[in-house]
């Protein structure tokens, strides 16, 4: 039945656009769309497939990729889990990098692990990636192409390494044991009823991990890893010529699978009547209802320009369909938290237009009649001509953004569309291609078109209808005859078209006086304008060209939670997500993202501990009605009491259950013991949000908002100050100011001297262990205090994980944080954190002071020292290509009082062993410690 629908729907697309001729472009809809001129693919003798693209940005880096057609789908019942565990495996030793040679290699040249070098495994594919690799020298380069030949072929596979490794697999099953994931186990059968994806999982089963023989993880390798299952992706700063002869140099000896086995395509039969799943959680936090409708998929061979049009009718359905349900939610009495809906790759056989909604609890069964009820008004009569208006402008924004940075994508963003060609013939025709594809089709889709294919999308048979939720007492999941009731019943309700409405078609009806810039300064240090205005606020610029689209704003002033009242805390806290949730000026949230639509402009408010905030992130050209938006959030903010009401409740509901989950209870100790549990530190909870008022909330930010004379406001991206100088006049210098001053107040929040344990259980359905250890003390604040305090994380870091998971197998990963704080005073933090075995928990802890007291003692060895300086120094450039990374360093100049540019490689280079140790010794040896460890 569903191969007869998606057959209609291209049908009905090529007889209307069997050939489309606008704005002089002539596209046959039947044709495969070219490959990206830019990139040069080809296929060697053996069957392996390569992509090349040259691409500067950033200079001297290159991203290197090998692909492997196969995933966890392919797996044996001996070998479930082997899919993932192989790829483990290839970083522990292969023909030319014996043991962690490979990870050892690509630290001398600054590529981190984890960080730079990673890899992937899922259902379908595996993907190894070694990313930002300095290409400063031809050795390596051919060292990185030397890694992807080993792992194509030429993993070791060593019996004492599998074993090994096993301990790390489990620990990342461990680690990533949650809720979601088992209730998604416990629904896999019903979902994919009938298929083998119904009793596959990327991390396997824990039985077959810790006992299948060696010679059955080799066999999987041999028989799936071959050259014409697998490609390489190669993009940077190179040139295409030299490295296409390397590779058909070095992987044309890769030899060709004799009598290959199939790679078997793995069907999920359709249902006439819906598959029905509910699933519970001791940890679950939330009720998640799910309603899929599958399809089959587009096969691969007909993914031409005609499937390219079609995707972008599902991107506007997808939006259209999204945005009603956004809507929906914030109305009063909301029937879920929160709703979305999209089409989406389901399995390699099946695609499924999916709506998904987040419930409050026993709220299941009226959740899913209004995600029914509103698939079922999409199927019925639609989407307006508004809407569709709306969702035009908003796609049409988003190639228009891509196109105008098509020159300044970096390597990484390069990759993807080649690995998706090569893993499912996804077309990948280039950004120029794609925006004069978008730019000329957009317009001739037609909203009576639209609507046929979206009716297509919501059907009776193929529906699948899951809810998982907590386990708890005082809260009941609805039956499957529940379920099948409401399935029964609600079309039977009357369900009227959707009513589009707007309350206007301007921001601000009045245009403001405008002040003016009184003065105007220079700032070498850190390549910035500034300028004083007349109400006193100041403005700063740094103009870039990072990026055409981009323009990153951050507008604060000191002060922040720290000039509260204990009692006002609970308020402060959600004040940026109430005031997003209220709108501005004359227009809700919903009023207001309509209005917006085809624009890029996205606000916040917020309050720090330290400091009032305004960030956003825009579209260059979009940055007057940014200044409005700014403009009405100081004088004419939004409050409405059913909006407060609607999102209060909402926020509870999300918080009823947030106890249930075990890493909560442990971020909320830390949060408490660190504070030394000083009173005005206040973890957010059910209980908390009911000290929250819409009077509070309205008081403080009239407080805090009322007088913006004393904000800076700071601009990194695409902007001249000059061009600009008229619209910052306008709304930001006049802007009314009562011209206070204010500073921020120390309340004496400081962690607790001496050494503090705290060992306690909490129940948790996977076991594990969680461990906590920060070292804390006084320190100065300085560029050199961050960089020193860098390399000891990075150096830190390398033993521990060496250490916990490279030599025991007791931890997948091991994260080291060192942070030099300004406020309330300068001081020093150094943070250890993992999970683990609760057998092994107390050795692994040992671990941590072991390593711990050797670098206060001994100080770095010289080898780990120079990783950290080979990362850092590798970083910086690549650094300086994001208008974020600028921001932050006005930050550091503007608000800090810190030069993090000035002399940074210089000073990089300056560290040594001895520099490094004495600041260890310095910040570890103050005699400062807490240790908070979670066992179940």
């Amino acid at each position: 039945m569903k191969t007869i629908i998606s057959k209609n729907i291209l049908t009905l697309m090529f007889i209307t656009f069997g050939s489309i001729l606008l704005q002089g472009q002539t596209y046959d809809l039947k044709q495969m769309p070219p490959l990206d001129p830019k990139v040069r693919m080809g296929v060697l003798p053996n069957g392996m497939h390569y992509y090349l693209r040259a691409n500067k940005i950033p200079d001297n880096r290159g991203e290197f990729y090998i692909a492997n057609n196969i995933g966890a789908i392919l797996e044996d019942d001996d070998q479930n889990g082997l899919a993932h565990f192989t790829e483990h495996m290839s970083f522990d030793g292969s023909e030319h990098f014996p043991q962690k040679g490979i990870l050892d290699y690509l630290a001398t040249v600054g590529v981190k692990f984890g960080t730079n070098v990673n890899a992937s495994t899922g259902l379908e594919q595996t993907v190894f990636n070694v990313s930002n690799v300095p290409l400063k020298r031809e050795g390596i380069l051919d060292s990185a192409l030397m890694i992807l030949r080993d792992w194509s072929h030429y993993v070791s596979f060593l019996d004492h390494q599998i074993d090994l490794e096993r301990g790390v697999i489990l620990e990342e099953w461990r680690m990533y044991g949650s809720a979601d994931e088992r209730m998604n186990n416990k629904l896999a059968p019903i979902i994919y009823k009938g298929s083998k994806y119904a009793i596959r999982n990327v991390i396997g089963d824990t039985a077959v991990l810790k006992h299948f023989k060696h010679e059955t993880i080799r066999n999987f390798y041999h028989k799936w890893y071959r050259p014409d299952l697998q490609a390489l992706i190669i993009v940077g700063d190179f040139d295409v010529n030299q490295v296409e002869a390397k590779i058909k140099l070095l992987f044309s000896v890769v030899p060709k699978a004799e009598n290959p086995a199939p790679k078997e395509v793995y069907p999920v039969p359709d249902n006439v009547e819906p598959l029905i799943g509910t699933a519970t959680d001791k940890e679950a936090t939330s009720t998640s209802v799910d309603v899929s409708c599958k399809h089959d998929i587009t096969k691969e061979s007909d993914k031409n320009l005609g499937y390219m049009r079609l995707q972008l009718i599902r991107g506007l359905i997808s939006n259209m369909f999204g945005k009603r349900m956004s809507e929906l939610s914030r109305k009063e009495n909301p029937p879920f938290i929160s709703a979305y809906g999209y089409y989406r790759g389901f399995t390699s056989t099946k695609d499924a237009f999916t709506g998904s909604a987040e419930a409050a609890n026993n709220e299941g069964i009226r959740a899913l009649t209004a995600l029914l009820t509103e698939m079922e008004r999409m199927k019925r009569y639609g989407f307006t001509e508004s809407e569709f208006v709306r969702a035009k402008a908003d796609l049409t924004k988003n190639y228009e953004s891509r196109y105008m940075d098509r020159d300044k994508r970096k390597n990484r963003e390069l990759v993807s569309p080649n690995l998706s060609n090569f893993l499912t013939n996804n077309p990948n025709p280039g950004v120029e291609f794609e925006y004069n594809f978008a730019k000329s089709i957009i317009p001739g889709i037609t909203l009576d078109e639209l609507n046929a294919i979206a009716k297509q999308y919501f059907t009776d048979e193929n529906m699948i209808v899951t809810i998982t939720g907590p386990e708890k007492a005082g809260i009941t999941l609805p039956t499957e005859s529940d379920i099948k009731k409401v399935l029964a019943n609600y079309k039977k309700a009357k369900i009227e078209p959707y009513v589009d409405q707007l309350a206007g078609k301007k921001l601000i009806d009045k245009d403001p006086v405008p002040g003016t810039v009184l003065k105007t300064a220079v700032n070498n240090v850190i390549g910035t304008t500034e300028w004083a205005l007349s109400n006193g606020m100041r403005i700063i610029f740094r103009p870039s060209d990072i990026k055409e689209d981009e323009l990153l704003l951050t507008g604060y002033r000191e002060g922040g939670l720290s000039l509260l009242k204990e009692e006002d805390i609970p308020s402060a806290m959600v004040l940026g997500e109430a005031v997003s949730q209220m709108g501005v000026g004359n227009f809700s949230t919903t009023d207001l993202e309509k209005l917006m639509s085809g624009k890029r402009v996205n606000l916040r408010i917020g309050i720090s501990e330290e400091r009032d905030m305004v960030s956003g992130r825009l579209s260059p050209k979009d940055l007057e009605p940014a200044l409005q938006m700014i403009y009405l959030y100081f004088t004419l903010p939004r409050w409405d009491a059913t909006d407060y009401k609607t999102w209060i409740e909402k926020m509870k509901a999300n918080f009823i259950n947030a106890e249930s989950e075990p890493r909560k209870a442990f971020r909320d100790t830390i949060s408490l013991i660190m504070a030394n549990h000083n009173p005005r530190v206040i973890p957010m909870s059910y209980k908390v949000l009911g000290k929250v008022s819409l009077e509070k909330l309205k008081a403080i930010y009239t407080d805090r908002f009322c007088d913006p004379g004393n904000f800076i406001f700071e601009f990194a991206g695409n902007i001249d100050p000059e061009k600009v100088k008229p619209v910052i006049e306008k709304y930001l210098a006049s802007l009314p100011t009562v011209k206070r001053s204010q500073a921020y107040k120390d309340n004496g929040i400081r962690p607790p001297k001496g050494e503090v344990k705290l060992d306690f259980k909490h129940e948790t359905t996977t076991p594990r262990t969680t461990v906590y250890v920060n070292y804390t003390g006084t320190s100065t604040f300085t560029a050199d205090d961050r960089i020193l305090s860098s390399a000891l994380r990075h150096v830190m870091e390398l033993r521990c994980i060496d250490a916990i998971r490279m030599d025991e197998s007791g931890a997948y990963t091991v994260r080291v944080q060192c942070n030099v704080n300004k406020f309330p005073i300068p001081s020093f933090s150094m943070i250890i954190s993992f999970e683990t075995d609760p057998v092994k928990a107390d050795k692994m802890i040992g671990i941590v002071y072991r390593e711990i007291k050797k670098m206060a003692e001994d100080g770095p060895t010289e080898a780990d020292l120079q990783k950290a300086k080979e990362y850092f120094l590798k970083q910086r450039p690549e650094d300086m290509k994001e208008n974020s990374w600028w921001l932050s360093r006005m930050d550091d100049f503007y608000f800090y009082g810190l030069d993090y540019l000035t002399g940074y490689e210089a000073k990089v280079n300056a560290l040594n062993v001895q520099s490094v140790h004495d600041y260890a010794k310095k910040v570890l040896t103050q005699g400062n410690v807490v240790q908070i460890v979670m066992r179940p």
